[in-house]
């Protein structure tokens, strides 16, 4: 089974974050690359999911998925942040999201253990399934009428 097909399990803490070696194996499999260790940011991994260190002091010295979508404008956008929100309610899993003008940023860790566990992949996974095929972004985004003030 791959990590599309996996279920986010909650996370109840005092689990360890992943090791390493185990973060990259899944970090290739999530890109359908083999990256031969490099598990963290390089140009090479340009429009690809990431594995980045957090050196915040409120957050601590963690790891995180990392993933930067382009958009042609704002709408489109939008509508990826609205079905991965719908996505990550089915999931319990909730990444950090930012978007705007052409553009989504996507961060994934489990709070609870202030890194990465294999949920993070899972849940990474379906939210690339949904930009790669298209999964109902642009439905999505005509989906919620905009409010006028």
């Amino acid at each position: 089974m791959g990590l599309l097909e996996k279920q986010c399990e909650p996370c109840k803490g005092g689990v360890p974050p992943l090791k390493d070696a185990r973060i990259v194996e899944l970090l290739d499999e999530l890109n359908n690359e083999e990256f031969k260790g490099t598990a963290y940011f390089s140009a090479s991994r340009e429009g690809n999911w990431t594995v980045e260190r957090n050196n915040f002091p409120t957050r601590g010295n963690q790891h995180y998925l990392y993933r930067h979508y382009v958009f042609p404008d704002f709408k489109q956008a939008l509508g990826l942040v609205e079905v991965i929100s719908e996505k990550a309610e089915e999931q319990g899993h909730h990444p950090d999201i930012s978007f705007g003008y052409g553009y989504v940023d996507v961060q994934l860790w489990t709070h609870k253990i202030n890194g990465l566990t294999e949920s993070d992949f899972y849940m990474a996974a379906k939210i690339e399934d949904l930009f790669q095929n298209n999964g109902g972004y642009v439905r999505a985004m005509y989906s919620t009428p905009i409010k006028t003030v």
